[in-house]
């Protein structure tokens, strides 16, 4: 009646004043003091239903009513050490849970237990700066690595700085670690400690960190020469340059050139590393750049060949000849850079190579000419020096230095057969003449020279006979006189026979013309024009030999239509000077004619040239519709 108990505290009922003990503590939180006025207090009784308390006196009553009882109960579990009780009372309070975790990881600081202090340390507020100066003050640096796990997890995607730092501090202390147990030979461990780095590595988080950073986090593990997780991390990454850097360090060419070969290696790193490599594995290397075809640019592997193409190793350059021949032959490189440097190695290494390539393919129209016939002579290949010059058209000095190195070779040039198409009549006939020349006066062979008159039609006996010497006997070249002599007769033969027939035609040319003169025809009086129907003789007409006939004024409209604006313009104008009326009459200065006769004279010659009916104004107009495009779709209207 004196006292009831509640789930925290007690509430004990004086005569004059009411007190709430903790039960916890055995504390008093609650002292409600009365005045007498209304009697002394007697007793307290608890409405469970509603949960107030009531306090009564002889003439009064008094209501208390327990508002969250147990919202202080976390701090008394806090003062007692009972941490998983204070976390159970403090409903959820960031604050509340921030001390609560904080005190108990002071605790298990305390009691040396750092690993489960810094995991509960990384679930609070505490300074980031303090907590890991306490671990690394006592050299706990297996706490700090879990403290900074567990913070990092607990970072919020924005915080990038956070993340980046925490990132580069843990691969600090993996590393750190793994290098002296390395150094310890401790192989057991250092499996355990590379298997959790492994997987600290595949986190998500960590992952896109180190994406940003690369070049700092590459850094830190080469710092400590580990070598074998830094190209780990570079294929996780799939790094292509950083592996192609660290195995061309190492010596692993084939293994650079591996990489490069495969679909996904960018093209700008096998142009940047193509030096290095043609220098060291040629032959594999050019392999695999044929292999990878049109998706590599020759023009932006030239470089890398340009640089090689001076090695002093045989296997090099013909390698780097062999890609520029694929380039060439199967790629159709235009490039003239490329054509230039390919002719300049063949000059120095297969001088063989040049004709051929000069004859298999289009290069006068890339290849710089002037500067490889330069090259050519300097090196002595007169041969190739010939087929170039005929290239630049300089088919005279072609021939002058043929003939000082093989006849046949100059034949060749005079026939056209090497470069630089077909040869005019003129220029092939000056080049025979000078191979002619050259046989009789140099080589005295006479025989040789007859010879040539059978390759060369436009080549005479009387063309070469100047070149002979003056007592040479006509033995030698009667029968190329006797052949000319019978060639010139049949020549004469045939001038006569179409002189003859040039004669024939123009006589019956002049007979057509003296029968024309005397034909005539008869015009009735029952005549009409075959234009508008009227009878002919009404008004001025013309007759044609064909019949058809036509009054002036017809025949013009019928014309007019299949003249072109000029006649138009000038049909007009001469019957404008027709119908004037002649006041006077004058007569032209050279002809004798009135103007009115000039005019009728012209107006006949452009209207009365041809039937309009049976002349080629018709077969010109076969194909011209009836009716005009703009008219046509009037005209379909108009039937429907």
């Amino acid at each position: 009646k004196n006292a009831l108990v509640t789930e925290f505290h007690v509430m004990f009922l004086y005569a004059d004043r009411v007190k709430g003990v903790c039960l916890l503590n055995e504390q008093v939180v609650f002292d409600d003091t009365y005045d007498t006025s209304h009697g002394n207090l007697v007793g307290i009784v608890h409405d469970q239903v509603k949960n107030l308390y009531w306090a009564f006196t002889d003439y009064a009553v008094y209501k208390y009513k327990v508002v969250d009882e147990s919202r202080n109960i976390w701090r008394i579990y806090l003062e007692q050490g009972k941490f998983d009780l204070a976390i159970k009372h403090c409903n959820d309070k960031p604050s509340a849970l921030d001390l609560i975790m904080t005190k108990q990881a002071e605790k298990l600081f305390d009691e040396q237990r750092y690993l489960e202090s810094a995991m509960h340390y990384a679930k609070t507020k505490a300074s980031f700066e303090e907590v890991t100066l306490k671990f690394m003050s006592i050299q706990e640096k297996a706490a700090l690595k879990n403290f900074l796990k567990k913070k990092l997890e607990s970072l919020k995607a924005s915080e990038k700085t956070q993340i980046t730092l925490i990132v580069l501090w843990l691969l600090e202390i993996y590393e750190t670690k793994l290098c002296s147990l390395r150094d310890e030979e401790n192989k057991d461990e250092m499996a355990q400690v590379q298997d959790e780095f492994v997987r600290f590595l595949a986190l998500p988080r960590v992952m896109d960190c180190i994406k940003n950073n690369k070049d700092t986090v590459y850094g830190v593990l080469g710092s400590h020469g580990d070598t074998a997780n830094l190209v780990l991390l570079a294929e996780s990454l799939q790094d292509t340059e950083k592996l192609i850097q660290y195995n061309i360090r190492a010596g692993e060419y084939g293994r650079v050139l591996s990489q490069l070969s495969r679909g996904s290696a960018p093209p700008d790193l096998i142009y940047q590393y193509s030096p290095v490599l043609i220098k060291q594995i040629p032959e594999q290397t050019i392999d695999a750049y044929i292999k990878l075809g049109k998706r590599l640019n020759p023009s932006k592997v030239f470089p890398a060949i340009m640089v090689n193409s001076e090695s002093d190793n045989q296997q090099v350059v013909c390698e780097c000849i062999r890609y520029l021949e694929y380039s060439v032959r199967d790629l159709d490189t235009r490039d003239e850079a490329l054509h230039n440097l390919l002719m300049a190695l063949y000059i120095k290494k297969q001088p063989e190579k040049i004709i051929p390539y000069l004859t298999e393919s289009d290069s006068n129209t890339i290849l710089d000419v002037k500067y490889v016939l330069k090259q050519c002579l300097e090196a002595g290949l007169q041969e190739q020096g010939v087929y170039l010059l005929t290239m630049l058209g300089q088919h005279l000095d072609a021939m002058e230095l043929a003939l000082s190195l093989d006849i046949d070779l100059a034949v060749k040039c005079a026939g056209g057969k090497l470069l630089g198409g077909p040869l005019s009549e003129d220029l092939s006939k000056k080049l025979w003449l000078r191979v002619a020349k050259h046989v009789v006066q140099e080589k005295n062979d006479i025989k040789q020279a007859m010879e040539f008159l059978a390759q060369c039609p436009t080549v005479k006996i009387e063309d070469i006979l100047p070149f002979f010497p003056d007592f040479v006997t006509i033995a030698h070249f009667k029968s190329a006189i006797v052949e000319s002599l019978q060639e010139y007769s049949k020549h004469i033969t045939q001038l006569k026979a179409e002189m003859a027939e040039a004669t024939r035609s123009a006589q019956n040319i002049r007979d057509e013309i003296s029968q024309s003169k005397s034909r005539y025809q008869f015009v009735r009086a029952t005549d009409r024009c075959s234009v508008c129907g009227d009878l002919l003789l009404s008004r001025e007409f013309y007759l044609f030999s064909c019949t058809h006939r036509f009054h002036t004024d017809c025949l013009i409209e019928v014309l007019l239509p299949h003249l072109g604006p000029a006649r138009k313009r000038r049909i007009n104008e001469l019957q404008t000077i027709l119908k004037q009326a002649p006041t006077e009459e004058t007569v032209s200065t050279f002809s004798g004619q009135t103007r009115e006769e000039q005019a009728a004279q012209e107006l006949a010659d452009i209207v009365a040239g041809e039937c309009p009916f049976c002349g080629e104004i018709v077969i010109r107009d076969i194909d011209t519709p009836f009716i005009e495009d703009q008219l046509f779709d009037q005209t379909i209207n108009d039937w429907l």
